[in-house]
């Protein structure tokens, strides 16, 4: 960072921060609970849900890249990040409330509105992910930024658990009250973004004339890809291999015990946060990335009840390193004017990854007659040691990420 924080942690920030993405995984977990159903009502086939998320995945690609760099001149030329971001939180908010809208109030003659809002929907909350992010840098010195990031992936973590819906919390509310309380998320972790980040007015013109932007190196470019692909890739078939293995040891309760781990994870990331300032986080998501690949494996082809227990607990904590770790690393890459655009790549090429994934998973079961957790661990294990190769490349290449 150009300056050094005191205290190192800006906490009012980070909360801001992780509001955003708490709300972005509430939406998602909202509209991909609902989304069946909602085309079953209009008479498309529910299967469409899976090609609506492709098509909104693969959008990711072009438009996280590009509006992370808009935002970059926006900072430099105005001093703030805030128009983007609050442009595109007010449209994803209108769009998502009119996704149930055109259910309540259209008809089967005109069923493809929904199609058209459910992209748009995507497509709009692509613009601010990425701006809102890169604000992150601007909330500890770089030491410290993994244990910052800690409370994104607690916000998150907990959040995400609710797509296991083992109560039935979310289906109870209706699509409806479910979407309008996710609008109102979006607005009011907007709200707050504006509040604890004002315009930094000072020398925002002798910055914007007269200072060079250095670029990004072909080298970084290529680290920051290839990690957003393996790591989007790896969660997916990290989750895949969870899912089944929970089922199967626990029964009715599987989908209770992947709720528990979604939210032990998240509060592990609270003390993996600190172990990445011992570690330094280059180090840490080296660690994170290994370990998990390795213990994926373990999980399923040591299906002893100790060693099992043994690799969930190591999981807890190995995947909490890499969500904690992963936004300082691509942070790392990057100088501080190109912020949004290095946050933007990563994001694009790991939404890309989620539309690879269901890619990927079509074809297997064209080969395979059923996907098992074997394959799907196998899956998860390549993913994550592309990862941490990658990571240890970059701590042989830059001394900046081992701090």
């Amino acid at each position: 960072m150009s300056q050094q924080l005191n205290p190192p942690i800006l906490w009012h920030k980070v909360i801001a921060i992780a509001a955003i993405q708490g709300t972005i995984t509430l939406t998602w977990v909202v509209y991909n609970m609902y989304l069946p159903d909602l085309l079953k009502q209009l008479g498309l086939a529910a299967g469409m849900a899976q090609l609506l998320l492709i098509i909104e995945h693969f959008l990711e690609v072009i438009i996280e890249p590009i509006a992370g760099n808009f935002s970059d001149q926006q900072e430099r030329k105005i001093g703030t990040r805030l128009p983007i971001i609050t442009i595109g939180i007010l449209i994803s908010a209108t769009l998502f409330l009119s996704i149930p809208a055109t259910v309540i109030f259209g008809n089967k003659s005109i069923n493809y509105l929904l199609i058209i809002m459910a992209i748009l929907w995507a497509g709009a909350m692509a613009i601010f992910r990425a701006p809102v992010m890169s604000l992150l840098r601007k909330t500890a010195n770089h030491k410290y930024l993994a244990q910052a990031a800690s409370l994104l992936t607690l916000f998150s973590s907990i959040i995400g658990a609710l797509q296991f819906d083992v109560f039935g919390i979310i289906l109870k509310l209706g699509a409806p009250f479910a979407f309008f309380l996710g609008t109102v998320a979006l607005l009011g972790s907007g709200f707050a973004i504006q509040k604890v980040f004002p315009p930094e007015i000072k020398d925002r013109e002798i910055t914007a004339k007269n200072k060079v932007i250095p670029n990004i190196s072909v080298v970084n470019l290529a680290i920051i890809i290839v990690t957003g692909i393996s790591v989007g890739l790896g969660l997916k078939f990290f989750y895949a291999t969870l899912t089944p293995i929970f089922n199967n040891n626990y029964g009715d309760q599987g989908k209770l015990v992947m709720m528990l781990f979604s939210i032990f994870l998240g509060i592990s990331a609270l003390f993996t946060g600190k172990i990445a300032i011992k570690l330094g986080n280059g180090k840490g998501i080296f660690y994170g990335t290994l370990l998990t690949g390795i213990f994926v494996l373990i999980l399923v082809f040591i299906p002893v009840k100790l060693i099992t227990n043994l690799a969930i607990i190591v999981l807890l904590i190995s995947f909490s390193l890499v969500l904690n770790g992963v936004f300082p690393f691509i942070l790392a890459l990057i100088p501080e004017e190109k912020t949004g655009f290095g946050m933007g790549l990563y994001f694009g090429c790991f939404g890309g990854a989620i539309s690879l994934f269901i890619l990927l998973t079509n074809y297997l079961k064209t080969i395979f007659t059923k996907i098992t957790p074997e394959i799907n661990s196998i899956g998860g294990f390549i993913c994550f040691a592309i990862a941490s190769s990658v990571v240890y490349f970059s701590l042989k290449q830059t001394k900046i990420i081992q701090s």
